[in-house]
């Protein structure tokens, strides 16, 4: 169960024998035209755009070659997208 308080201008959670984590209004993680061409020509994001609200889980699925593993890759910064610079705002 959490327990949502307010220390001055930030909402934070506390959870029972964890680290509180500052709540972000608009989400937890927010994507905004995520775009991966590789060396050979291809496309693996075109315009990816999502947000994750705070205390939600997100799950990734669709087919083979759909880009899922490509995404999860930029985003834990071991793949340098081509744009934007900063594909991660509140990450």
């Amino acid at each position: 169960m959490r327990a949502a308080r307010t220390t001055g201008n930030t909402a934070r959670t506390a959870l029972p024998g964890r680290l509180e984590a500052p709540l972000h209004p608009r989400g937890a993680v927010a994507v905004d035209s995520l775009v991966k061409t590789f060396k050979d020509g291809t496309r693996a994001l075109d315009g990816l755009s999502f947000e994750v609200p705070t205390g939600t889980v997100l799950g990734l699925l669709g087919p083979n070659g759909a880009g899922k593993t490509t995404a999860v890759r930029v985003l834990t910064t071991l793949l340098r997208p081509d744009s934007p610079q900063r594909p991660c705002r509140r990450c």
